[in-house]
């Protein structure tokens, strides 16, 4: 296929092949240009309700689901030039850990003799207790969060007057 007159007719055209199967493509952004190996950030408002980070395909390590490959076959075979694929992510929400500090113990500095020792490795075992607790929920938080996480596979069409992302896949919808 040539190059369509203009990227609003190729959003209609990309649009109703998905219609065509039953299936929800979406219009992500249009653009002048192409940068198909930076990831790029669409912030609320555009797209979703939080910012989603759109990582170049042959960067990302996410697992593609063959549907999401079937969906980009879908406008290839109608005839579009795909000029790259992204992966997109929900940008992760971290909360700041909690500003606790440590209670210490007041020392007596009469008492100094064989009880320094004690307080001292008392404290360090505590500390060490307390890293490894919060070492172990952030990583478990990790986990959970990124299982969390339906990422989506763009396509960027390419038109006679710029670019037009084109969301074909969403994990969460194979």
């Amino acid at each position: 296929m040539n190059l369509v007159k203009n990227k609003s007719e190729a959003v209609e055209m990309a649009l109703a092949v998905g219609r065509k199967q039953h299936l929800t493509f979406r219009l992500i952004r249009l653009s002048e240009t192409l940068d198909e190996d930076n990831p790029f950030v669409v912030y609320e408002g555009e797209f979703q309700s939080k910012p989603w980070l759109f990582l170049p395909r042959k960067r990302d390590r996410s697992y593609v689901p063959l549907e999401a490959d079937r969906r980009a076959g879908l406008l290839k075979e109608a005839g579009f030039e795909i000029g790259a694929e992204f992966v997109g992510h929900p940008e992760p929400e971290f909360e700041p850990a909690p500003d606790e500090t440590p209670q210490r113990s007041p020392v007596d500095w009469h008492l100094m003799s064989s009880e320094v020792g004690k307080v001292v490795i008392t404290e360090f075992v505590s500390a060490v207790k307390a890293a490894a607790t919060a070492t172990v929920a952030l990583v478990v938080g990790m986990v959970g969060a990124l299982n969390a996480i339906d990422p989506s596979l763009v396509c960027v069409i390419r038109c006679a007057d710029g670019f037009a992302f084109i969301e074909v896949c969403r994990w969460n919808e194979e």
